[in-house]
């Protein structure tokens, strides 16, 4: 005699087919019951008429698992966005790296949105750490990936430039089905490790960060899983391997011949020097992540290149005139009886400002060059 191990959904399956095959029900009603298409019932049919309850058996059933032999080979990575901290705090994301070999946690890190700088700062943290996988596994984040790239365009943007330099795949899934593992580790993680953080009272995102170790090295202890070969295929850095240098936001900019470039409706001038002039009217400058330094705008390596930022009209911390406001309704009447002294005033502003030098946050001055047509120029 032989004993099948099924599941209620297997064995409801079953009865509503042998109700159909007896003619107790129509298709019609089977199609609803089992919520299926008239063409996947005649197939359950067919099996179970041939092969009796063992053919509505999963056929997947005793395989391995679709997993990776070695430690390192594959890791799976996904930001969760879920109410982490309940009612005490904001709604934020947690980064998720998963060994997809022995399912182990080997990062989670707490942000506030999943971008492309928070995914930057936790790639680094995990390769210092690690050191460097085969391959990551993610979904088309667009941190990841340029999903409207052209056809003449290689579809690579910030984040996958880095890892391409660094000689780590990225592999892109085509659904989240594909990444099962750090799906379900989510589902995981947003019932287990909301519950500990409740006990814990934690309800911020710092606090959170000190509190992951401790329960990530629990997780592991309870969920994590021999790998089919012991090797660790992790690599170290090497040495010309520069993470500060790599794992930045770039942006091709050309220097022009005044030593300015213009990123983000802001205007950067390199102080004069024998390495920035070399660099004047060259394609292909970068822009590195805000807040730390600039480097060589033409290689993203090489010296440190000081500048002075300048931003344009109406930005916080401009220096530049303001637009005035219309003439409406409510303005002030213009006053005529002075329009000639207003136009003396004007002309000798204006021949003021054809020789005048504009100092800007800095000891090299940017001459004001008056737009063609203006009542400035010459």
């Amino acid at each position: 005699m032989t004993v099948l191990a099924m599941g209620a959904a297997e064995i409801t399956r079953f009865d509503t087919l042998m109700r159909l095959d007896r003619g107790e029900i129509r298709v019609a009603d089977a199609m609803e019951l089992l919520g299926l298409a008239r063409r996947q019932v005649y197939r359950l049919l067919g099996r179970l008429r041939e092969d009796g309850a063992g053919g509505l058996v999963s056929r997947k059933r005793g395989r391995p698992s679709n997993r990776r032999d070695c430690h390192g080979e594959l890791i799976q990575v996904d930001g969760s966005k879920h109410w982490w901290f309940e009612g005490r705090g904001p709604q934020c994301t947690l980064l998720v790296f998963i060994d997809d070999a022995t399912s182990e946690l080997m990062h989670v890190e707490m942000v506030e949105s999943e971008s492309t700088f928070s995914y930057m700062r936790a790639t680094r943290t995990y390769l210092e750490r690690h050191g460097k996988p085969v391959a990551f596994y993610t979904d088309k984040h667009s941190a990841f990936r340029n999903n409207t790239a052209s056809a003449k365009g290689d579809g690579m943007i910030h984040l996958d430039r880095a890892l391409d330099r660094l000689n780590i795949e990225l592999i892109c899934a085509n659904s989240p089905q594909a990444k099962g593992r750090v799906e379900r580790v989510n589902a995981t993680l947003q019932d287990r490790l909301v519950k500990a953080m409740r006990l814990q009272r934690i309800s911020t995102i710092d606090q959170a960060n000190a509190f992951l170790p401790s329960y990530m090295a629990q997780h592991n202890r309870r969920f994590a899983k021999a790998p089919f070969d012991p090797r660790d295929l992790h690599r170290p850095l090497a040495i010309h391997e520069d993470l500060e240098a790599e794992l930045v936001w770039r942006e091709q900019r050309t220097v022009t011949g005044a030593l300015t470039l213009h990123y983000n409706k802001a205007m950067f001038i390199l102080e004069p020097s024998s390495a920035a002039q070399a660099l004047a009217r060259k394609k292909g400058g970068r822009v590195r992540v805000p807040g730390r330094p600039a480097r060589d705008p033409a290689r993203g390596h090489g010296p440190t290149l000081s500048y002075v930022r300048q931003d344009a009209p109406g930005e916080p911390g401009c220096r530049g005139r303001q637009q005035a406001p219309r003439r409406g309704a409510g303005a002030r009447p213009r006053d005529t009886a002075g329009s000639a002294t207003s136009r003396q005033a004007q002309q000798q502003r204006a021949g003021a400002l054809r020789t005048a030098r504009w100092p800007v946050q800095g000891p090299f001055p940017v001459p004001i060059r008056p737009k063609a047509g203006s009542p400035y120029a010459r």
